[in-house]
């Protein structure tokens, strides 16, 4: 019979490894201003809150649980779950802030993570809703411009920020592009701006007709000649934006073409973005920013300085 086997005593010096305490750590993130996020982080009865400031929101969320991390006990382990608008963390990004933070590891959100995200982005959002209402409202133009199959699209506030893009429009969009292209503009000042207070600026009727629908209930986008499930995301976006809106949201006509400046600069950027879509420039990536950051800085600083900048509502200009 073999003998039964006995541990033999641990050398000197030997230590068992043991498994340290691990904690469920839940974090979200939301745009709070131009390249401002705040955040809102639990784990177990703490909470951690603050803001940041960065183009990236991954910055925002790495110095974030740098804090946190100093502020729990080191030998707890962390999982974290986050949620970070705009560009996803990557597990690139997520790998560089493990090796960065001892005992601390992000994964993907599970089933039980996403109702404790969820709650942690809707108080973030309300919090910031609720301090915009009591702000002055950032004045945006916007414009949208179209010829043949292709559209421009942009938007510029009294601050300078701007954004714009183009498109070729597919074969199934007809009606009005110009009208599909100032939609998409919209969408666009309202998501680069998202949860702050706007006073939107257009000197497209037909586009005020159709946020007047919307925000009566009417689903339809008049005026584009397409199947409702054939319509673009960005309008769609658009429309649940307006319908959803708690009072951040107001639009007025501007005359165009008047030499009003933010308008003047929201059609010069609009134009641009369809120049270059169309390939009637020869410009590189660098000097297309170039021109339209000049063609913004330019166009809001004289907005700044005019009698208009004291007016968001600008329709008695007609």
């Amino acid at each position: 019979m073999a003998p039964v086997p006995v541990a033999r005593p641990l050398a000197p010096g030997i230590v068992v490894p043991t498994a340290l305490p691990t904690r469920e750590l839940h974090i979200a993130l939301a745009p709070d201003g131009p390249d401002r996020f705040r955040y809102r982080a639990v784990c177990g009865d703490r909470i951690w809150q603050g803001t940041g400031r960065s183009p990236f929101a991954r910055a925002v969320l790495l110095d974030a649980l740098v804090d946190i991390r100093r502020d729990v006990d080191p030998a707890v382990a962390l999982r974290v779950a986050a949620r970070v608008p705009g560009p996803g963390l990557g597990d690139r990004h997520a790998a560089g802030i493990e090796a960065h933070l001892p005992r601390l590891w992000i994964s993907r959100a599970e089933g039980a993570d996403r109702a404790a995200l969820d709650d942690l982005e809707g108080r973030l959002i309300r919090q910031i809703r609720h301090r915009s209402r009591s702000a002055d409202p950032l004045v945006i133009a916007t414009d949208g411009s179209a010829v043949g199959r292709f559209t421009g699209h942009s938007w510029l506030a009294a601050s300078g920020r701007f954004g714009l893009g183009g498109r070729k429009e597919p074969t199934r969009v007809r009606g009005s592009l110009a009208l599909l292209a100032e939609l998409r503009a919209i969408d666009a000042a309202i998501k680069d701006n998202l949860y702050q207070r706007l006073h939107v600026l257009t000197d497209c009727r037909p586009a005020l007709a159709v946020l007047d629908r919307w925000r009566r209930g009417d689903d339809r986008p008049h005026h584009i000649d397409f199947a409702w499930d054939c319509i673009p995301g960005e309008v769609r976006d658009l429309r649940d934006a307006v319908q959803s809106d708690t009072g951040l949201l107001s639009f007025s006509w501007t005359p165009g073409h008047l030499g009003l400046p933010l308008n003047e600069g929201a059609d010069g950027l609009a134009r641009l973005a369809l120049r270059r879509l169309r390939g009637r420039e020869a410009i590189t990536k660098d000097r297309f920013a170039e021109t339209a950051e000049g063609l913004a800085e330019a166009f809001a600083a004289a907005y700044r300085t005019s009698p208009a900048s004291g007016n968001t509502d600008l329709a008695a200009a007609a």
